[in-house]
């Protein structure tokens, strides 16, 4: 597939938006998405996991957009409930603070019909340069779900976004489980992004230092071992990161070099235990 012109009727697009705790951000997030694709045959669906959630504003109706509410803040579980809500055949899972090149809805329009059994991503890129359709798709092992496009059947088939990882690694873990699957993996160099990476809200970002080692260090083992990785591999997997962390090079935002180690190893012992849970994924197609 390159992204050629179908002649078949376009399918219908969901694009899903998960957000967490910066509703104006999402808010201009949606009205510049339904601007740039209102005359393309699709729907969106915000889910937002801020508690209490903030107003729904008023124009979001006559834009086409639809309003999904969770009760606690999880990534995995937010593009779920999104893809349960969506009625269309093919999913787009886009961040709340992911900027699209004024061409990617126009040419991701063109490519609906052949996305069979294909996860794609597009290209994230610190500038929007030049681009082109026709370019050929680059084979990968790994998407990053800031945005992702894969046929809805397909992504219920393989049972979604497993919701133990609420905070970290769900990428990860739904691209093993995806090629584990038979599916294949593409980046289009033709569908750019810039991803923002706002620092405020997000559920990356959500609370402080405790909380966060804490999530950090329980998705990372569980992770490892729904992968299969050896108790070895977990081992150096945590020590590295407890390392990274330390040294403020990780993932953890705030606090001091020894409060993000202190946390990093309470969590530990209930990671363990953590780790053996089973999958939680969409079990039944809705």
């Amino acid at each position: 597939m390159n992204g050629s012109v179908m002649n078949s009727p376009s399918p219908l697009l969901s694009i899903i938006v998960p957000t967490y705790n910066r509703s104006a951000r999402a808010i201009e997030s949606v009205r510049r998405l339904a601007a740039a694709s209102a005359t393309i045959h699709r729907e969106i669906i915000v889910v937002d996991q801020t508690r209490p959630p903030p107003p729904r504003p008023r124009d979001f109706a006559e834009l086409g957009v639809r309003m999904v509410l969770l009760e606690q803040a999880n990534i995995a579980r937010a593009r779920n409930a999104g893809a349960l809500a969506a009625k269309g055949s093919v999913l787009l899972f886009l961040d709340d603070d992911i900027v699209l090149h004024e061409s990617y809805l126009v040419f991701l329009a063109d490519m609906l019909s052949a996305i069979d059994e294909n996860v794609i991503s597009g290209e994230i890129v610190e500038g929007f340069g030049d681009v082109s359709k026709n370019v050929d798709l680059i084979p990968m092992t790994w998407v990053s779900t800031a945005n992702i496009i894969m046929a809805r059947d397909q992504f219920v088939k393989i049972g979604g976004f497993d919701e133990n990882l609420y905070r970290f690694n769900e990428d990860a873990e739904f691209s093993h489980r995806a090629l584990s699957s038979g599916l294949k993996i593409f980046k289009s160099p033709s569908l750019q992004v810039k991803h923002d990476h706002n620092p405020d809200g997000g559920v990356w970002r959500k609370g402080a230092v405790p909380e966060a080692a804490k999530a950090l260090i329980y998705c990372d083992l569980y992770f490892a071992r729904t992968i299969g990785a050896s108790m070895y591999d977990r081992f150096w997997m945590v020590a590295n990161r407890i390392r990274s962390e330390a040294y403020g090079n990780g993932r953890l935002r705030g606090g001091t070099r020894f409060s993000r180690l202190f946390f990093c190893l309470v969590a530990i012992p209930g990671a363990l235990l953590y780790s053996y849970k089973t999958p939680n994924l969409i079990k039944t197609p809705a």
